[in-house]
């Protein structure tokens, strides 16, 4: 059975990172540690493209309202304002 280029270069970013593959959209938010994703993961933070307000709450609960403010000024913006 092949590998198509996708599904390795996948793999090889869950091997490298050590998150699971539902996670991996979180590597877009520069800065994070491996161990916040894996918080934000469990919390059912798994998507940057929904918008910091969606996770606000949820991020400052995880990881403490002094490193949510951090992460507030670097998340991506929401998928849907990027396309306007």
């Amino acid at each position: 059975m092949l590998l198509n280029d996708e599904v390795v270069n996948e793999l090889a970013t869950r091997l490298e990172i050590g998150v699971p593959a539902t996670a991996l959209p979180l590597i877009k938010v520069n800065g994070l540690t491996r161990s916040e994703m894996l918080l934000l993961h469990r919390y059912g933070v798994t998507q940057p493209e929904t918008g910091w307000s969606a996770v606000a709450v949820i991020v400052e609960a995880a990881l403490g309202t002094e490193r949510a403010q951090q992460l507030a000024t670097i998340w991506p913006e929401r998928a849907s304002s990027l396309a306007a």
